[in-house]
């Protein structure tokens, strides 16, 4: 059954990135391995796939298509640190896309009680 992406992303890390984009007044989207940039009203179906480093290529035309269609002019990425396990292609996938339309991707560090 299709939950928001909100919902279907729950955990500890989304709910802070959630709170912290109310709190600054800015719009949030989640990243997704399979549909690339989703509001937390969008609703999808339960799939576990994470993002491989074979996909970033295709996924960042997608996202290049959803940043123009937004008229996103920065993007600010919550992460973890690029070093830990699997968190690479999303890093890679979002400065591919932002490279393509000569955007500013802002890195922000999760707090390390997060790690």
């Amino acid at each position: 059954m299709p939950l928001p992406a909100l919902a279907r992303y729950l955990s500890r890390r989304i709910r802070w990135v959630w709170r912290e984009s109310r709190r600054a007044g800015l719009p949030m989207l989640i990243l997704s391995g399979r549909y690339g940039l989703l509001t937390p009203q969008t609703k999808i179906p339960y799939y576990d796939q994470a993002l491989s480093p074979a996909e970033v290529t295709q996924l960042s035309q997608k996202i290049i298509a959803q940043l123009k269609r937004r008229r996103i002019t920065v993007l600010t990425f919550y992460a973890r640190p690029r070093a830990m396990p699997g968190w690479s292609p999303y890093f890679q996938v979002l400065e591919k896309a932002c490279r393509g339309l000569n955007l500013k991707l802002r890195l922000k560090y999760l707090p390390d009680d997060f790690i």
